[in-house]
């Protein structure tokens, strides 16, 4: 699996699987990289509408996000849905940490 990239998504879980980690992680598989993944949020959604969001507690997005760098070596992480400020920055610092140098045209440097 070296060879292979390997990219994070770190974004709400949509129930209906047209937006959040369900279609990054299907994105990601078509375009032959290797997709992982930290949950911010679980949503009931669908087509029509969202009619529920639970935010996940931040000790867990975070122990997600070490269990994730721990094994994988990621080369570009995609956020979305950081549904709180202190979320972002949290994320913004433990990304800074790891091997991750750029975040979409931004330099974590």
């Amino acid at each position: 699996m070296s060879n292979i990239h390997k990219a994070l998504t770190i974004a709400g879980s949509d129930s209906g699987g047209g937006a959040g980690i369900q279609a990054d992680l299907k994105t990601f598989q078509m375009q032959g990289v290797f997709g992982t993944s930290v949950i911010t949020a679980v949503t009931a959604q669908n087509t029509l509408g969202v009619f529920d969001i639970h935010p996940i507690p931040l000790k867990t997005i975070q122990a997600q996000l070490e269990a994730v760098k721990m094994t994988f070596r990621l080369q570009v992480p995609k956020l979305v849905c950081l549904v709180q400020q202190i979320l972002s920055n949290a994320l913004l610092i433990s990304l800074k940490k790891s091997s991750i140098r750029h975040i979409g045209s931004r330099s974590l440097s």
